[in-house]
């Protein structure tokens, strides 16, 4: 409900009396106002601000706040409430508003690439208006507190008012990049293009809040006359040239919006308010829009409607007994004009003021206002009712009560949740899910409203992990459906969950808690008549241990134990008995499946006995134990190797035996960790199907073991990472024949620069999207570029040594890169970048950096990074280890710059320091755990 404030003294002047307090209280009452403060401009101040210097200044005139209904937009200032208050005492008549359409009427022509960003506009002119200080301030608080309300803060209408002597029409509504529009802004001097103004308000107190609605948009809304004159640039500051004072004569006002009917409304309103103070009083010229689809229309429509309503309806709704001739006299002191059909029905005008009239029971409220409250009689109703609590809120008040009887505890969760919740880590798509989405989520957590309960117990648990076990909570609340054939697009939906989160994964615990409550809902077991179970698959749930709760045939609900990516998703623990009784059913395809959802699934079930001897895990440290793999049948997954390196490098039998190791079980093996100090770890799929691999080992024996056993039969390698420095000749061939082979490889990773020199990769054939050299050396430049020569077409991710050569090369000859990678040492970055004003090659393609190493910011690689970041003209996201305080201008200098992600806050910082980075508007700080 808005509340404005008026002068007291005005005010009764413009009323023509002097009240009391008191009096003036039961007059707003009466007219169904409420009068919610008497103060002055300086008990304001001081009790927002405190006793500070400004409010020495401040005047004492009594002002009165005044609580407004939130649709009565022509009470919002003092000129609407004064002739409302009058009106209804009768002391004047409603007045009657006429549209003047001259020879030559004004035209307002649309373009039609306003439909990319605000796509309507209305317009009107208030003629040989006269202003003084008072009508001024009113005026303008008018707008502010249309914009504040009805204009939902500027992002569904935007008002501009302009001095017509100013400008010249034809005008015009266009939508245009931001660099092509030019103005000075109201109240400045200098000239600017909107980027620069989006810029230069960045800071500002009020109109900040506002950049965002058009900010991200390839194209500004901007009007202007016949001679390019800026009048506006909606929604956010009109242009200098054309401010109205209170010497304006001639007012033209246009409204933008992205709602054509609220675009009226605000029109109507401001217009028939203020249009008393023209030398011709409720007259205003209208404004011939020339819309994008070629239609015309001439606005303010200032449209008078007739509602016709039924008498005797009335008085019973309100329990008064009145006649037509009665009921129409009273709805003229509500400003609405009533002429009487016949005894039982009025006929009632609804003036262009009057929006807030929707149908005949806002007429009905307006005629128990006028008859007053306090008049109606009270009476008893003459029907018998007994109060009772609504059935389904009273069954569920019971349920919990037996839920917490059975010993679970219960929980209360969000009704709004992420996608991710209800969707990914439940093993779902969230395009098969019914969930009402929130239009703009003001972050990640609040997405969608939940669709299932189950979520939000999981969470709970993930942050209650540390409670002794077993924890059983329970939820009995709504979830939120779409359904195309409610009446508002959704329903709600009344659920139970339970959850039992123990070492065992007790399954028939929450059986037993199925069967209590359906016990005490009467309902027995029986498939006909009552409830069973039906064992079916949902991915949320381990396989075959999963059944659907079917009532008479028809499912409505599920029990069974999670599937173990869902407890990982959402970080909880899966305790070494569960995860023995999980893998007595778990299948080879099953791990398969599963490392593609979680790869630290291996590290998670590989603890567990029954794991190992049911998918051929195996653990040996011995020479013997190496043998008698040799001599198996079993078909091995995962081997681990534990021999220390240097016993491998003074026995060569054990080399000889791990290569037969490798080339027997080379189509079975998903996982091989040779050497105990995790010399080589290698996370495979079968090899005849490898799509990725991790050489994380130096050059040693096993090297050529591995390269002959492994690299060589892989055909469709998509990512591969090379951990190690120095090659042998046969490892050098190895790689080389696997680059060749495997024209499929999307990922390279390499250690070192030399490893491109010396496999002379020049030639290959290969499409890479992403490519990362984690070691540079100036003089290797040349090889480097020579190398991204044949990838250029296609790279899309690319880590970027810190060298200027480099930096322009990386920027202006890779035609699909989006995302920028850099890592660097302090030393490395001093060597590398002379202290000068570098110059950086414009980019529109890249959209991301990463900073994989703590940017040290002196002022040389302040220099640089401000060079390369303004240069990033679509730069929309930056990730780093450390967030430093001087990098904060360097966000300001790119205005597309969405999102900052960091690590850690530099640890040199000041409190003040991170108090502003935590309360930086212009940036959304999301901190990671790593990058």
């Amino acid at each position: 409900m808005p509340t404005i404030g008026i002068k007291r003294d005005q005010l009764f002047g413009a009323l023509g009396k002097t009240y009391t307090d008191d009096e003036f209280q039961d007059l707003c009452f009466e007219f169904g106002l409420e009068l919610d403060e008497v103060t002055t401009e300086k008990q304001m101040l001081t009790k927002e601000q405190g006793d500070v210097a400004d409010t020495q200044n401040a005047s004492e005139d009594i002002i009165y706040r005044i609580d407004i209904p939130a649709n009565r937009y022509d009470l919002l200032c003092l000129e609407g409430l004064v002739n409302g208050l009058l009106v209804f005492q009768r002391k004047r008549t409603s007045p009657v508003y006429e549209k003047v359409i001259p020879e030559n009427i004004e035209k307002m022509f649309v373009t039609k690439t306003t439909s990319q960003i605000r796509p309507f506009v209305v317009g009107a002119i208030l003629r040989d208006v006269k202003l003084d200080k008072d009508r001024y301030a009113s005026f303008i608080d008018l707008q502010d507190k249309l914009h504040q309300n009805i204009c939902r803060k500027r992002t569904v209408v935007a008002i501009g008012t302009h001095d017509l002597d100013t400008i010249k029409g034809p005008f015009t509504y266009d939508a245009k990049a931001p660099k092509d529009i030019r103005f000075i802004p109201l109240n400045q001097t200098k000239e600017m293009d909107a980027e620069e103004l989006m810029n230069f308000y960045s800071t500002h107190a009020q109109l900040k809040s506002f950049l965002p609605i058009i900010r991200d948009s390839p194209v500004y809304p901007v009007i202007y006359d016949v001679n390019n004159v800026v009048l506006s640039l909606p929604p956010i500051i009109n242009g200098d040239h054309s401010k109205i004072s209170v010497d304006t004569k001639n007012i033209f006002i246009e409204c933008t919006a992205t709602d054509l009917t609220k675009a009226k409304i605000v029109l109507d309103i401001i217009v028939t308010l203020f249009s008393q103070y023209c030398s011709e009083p409720f007259k205003i010229e209208g404004v011939e829009v020339h819309n994008a689809d070629d239609t015309i229309v001439v606005y303010p429509e200032l449209a008078v409607r007739t509602e016709n309503v039924f008498v005797d309806k009335m008085n019973k709704y309100i329990g008064i007994e009145s006649t037509a001739e009665e009921v129409a006299d009273m709805l003229s002191k509500m400003l609405l004009k009533a002429s009487v059909v016949n005894d039982n029905e009025v006929a009632v005008q609804i003036p262009p003021t009057r929006h807030d009239v929707i149908h005949a029971t806002d007429i009905i409220e307006d005629v128990a206002i006028a008859y007053g409250y306090n008049k109606i009689v009270n009476t008893i109703p003459n029907i018998n009712t007994v109060g009772g609590m609504y059935p389904l809120n009273k069954l569920t008040e019971l349920l919990r009560v037996e839920m917490a009887q059975s010993g679970f505890t219960e929980g209360l969760t969000f009704t709004l949740c992420s996608k991710d919740d209800v969707a990914k880590k439940m093993n779902k798509t969230i395009e098969k899910i019914p969930a009402v989405h929130i239009a703009n989520p003001k972050t990640a957590e609040f997405q969608i409203a939940r669709t299932t309960l189950l979520p939000g117990l999981l969470k709970t648990l993930s942050a209650n992990k540390k409670m002794p076990l077993p924890l059983k909570l329970f939820e009995i609340s709504d979830v939120i459906l779409k359904d195309d054939e409610s009446e508002v697009g959704a329903r709600n939906e009344r659920r139970l969950c339970a959850v039992n989160y123990n070492k065992h994964a007790g399954f028939e615990v929450v059986h037993g808690i199925l069967d209590r409550v359906m016990q005490v809902l009467e309902v027995p077991w029986d498939k006909t008549n009552g409830y069973s179970l039906k064992s079916i698959d949902d991915p949320s749930y381990f396989p075959g241990r999963c059944a659907s709760v079917l009532y008479k045939g028809a499912s409505i609900g599920k029990l069974g134990i999670l599937h173990p990516t869902v407890l990982d998703a959402f970080e909880l623990i899966l305790h070494e008995e569960l995860r023995d009784e999980i893998f007595l059913r778990l299948t080879a395809s099953d791990i398969k499946q599963a490392s593609l959802v979680s790869k630290d699934w291996y590290n998670i079930i590989g603890k567990s006995k029954l794991c190992m001897e049911k998918l051929c895990l195996a653990k040996y440290e011995s020479f013997d134990g190496f043998e008698s793999i040799l001599e198996s049948n079993r078909q091995y997954q995962y081997l681990t190797l534990m021999t220390p390196y240097s016993e491998l490098k003074k026995n060569t039998k054990y080399l000889r035996v791990l290569r037969s190791i490798v080339e027997k079980f080379s189509d079975s093996l998903l996982c091989l960790i040779i050497s105990q100090d995790l010399k080589l770890k290698i996370y495979l799929p079968k090899l005849k199907e490898l799509k990725f691999m991790i050489w994380e080992f130096e050059s040693n024996p096993i090297n050529l073991i591995v390269s002959n056993g492994l690299i060589t039969k892989a055909k469709h390698l998509k990512k591969l990472h090379i951990r190690y420095q120095k090659l042998e000749t046969k490892s050098l061939k190895y790689m080389k024949d696997a680059l060749e082979n495997n024209e499929s490889l999307k990922i390279l990773k390499i250690f070192d620069v030399n490893i491109i020199k010396e496999l002379k990769t020049k030639d290959l054939k290969l499409k890479l999207d992403e490519f990362y050299l984690y070691h540079f050396y100036v003089e290797n430049k040349k090889a480097i570029q020579d190398f991204l020569g044949t990838q250029a077409s296609s790279l899309q991710v690319a880590e970027c040594p810190f060298n200027k050569e480099f930096i322009t090369y990386f920027m202006s000859s890779l035609p699909k890169l989006h995302t920028l990678v850099f890592i660097y040492d302090v030393n490395t970055f001093r060597y590398q970048m002379k202290f000068e004003e570098p110059e950086y090659p414009s980019n529109e393609r890249i959209t991301k950096l990463i900073f994989k190493t703590s940017l040290y910011l002196d002022d040389n690689n302040f220099l640089h990074t401000s060079a390369i970041i303004t240069k990033l003209l679509n730069l929309q996201e930056i990730e780093m280890d450390y967030l430093n305080p001087p990098m904060l201008p360097l966000f300001n200098n790119s205005p597309s710059l969405k999102v900052v992600k960091y690590c850690y806050l530099w640890f040199f910082s000041t409190q003040a320091q991170k108090d502003e980075m935590a309360q930086h508007e212009r940036i959304k700080f999301i901190k990671i755990t790593k990058l």
